[in-house]
């Protein structure tokens, strides 16, 4: 049985960077809370702007949770 969790897409745009560098830095990302993400050009947290709530199946969370874990341990999962 397929199980749904309800994720978020979040909206975010640094106005900081979009002002020094004259041109918007605007990105999205899905999570399963509404939390804030990095600048990719600055580093700054940025609370989302907007967002809207999105299905996944319990298969795509596991394999979201599974793909942060091998990151924040890449010793554990050597490359093929």
């Amino acid at each position: 049985m397929t199980t749904k969790t309800t994720w978020v897409r979040k909206f975010h745009r640094c106005d900081d960077c979009s002002t020094a560098l004259g041109r918007p830095v605007e990105w999205e990302d899905e999570w399963h809370c509404a939390c804030d993400d990095a600048c990719p050009e600055c580093g700054a947290a940025i609370e989302a702007h907007d967002w809207e709530h999105i299905d996944h199946c319990e298969e795509a969370e596991k394999s979201a949770r599974a793909a942060v874990f091998a990151g924040s341990h890449p010793g554990l999962f050597p490359a093929r």
